[in-house]
């Protein structure tokens, strides 16, 4: 438990240096380490063409969501 404390510390800590370098880069202190995995995994779902099955209309959430599944994803595997 221990371990998972100091884990939160850290990512805490991570995402406010982010989010000042962020403010420094792209005037934009909202953006998280959760946010870039999520583009970068978006990047790739996009290049995939696994899209071109969902309906059109959906295609918007579909992909956020499944994007943001996948960045939870790699930040959990960052706790191992």
């Amino acid at each position: 438990m221990a371990k998972l404390k100091a884990f939160d510390l850290y990512m805490k800590q991570v995402d406010e240096r982010e989010a000042a370098r962020n403010a420094e880069v792209n005037n934009d202190p909202h953006e998280t380490i959760r946010d870039r995995f999520a583009m970068a995994a978006l990047t790739g779902i996009a290049a995939s063409g696994e899209a071109a099955s969902i309906p059109t209309k959906d295609i918007p959430s579909v992909l956020s969501k499944a994007a943001y599944e996948i960045a939870d994803a790699m930040i959990l595997a960052r706790k191992q």
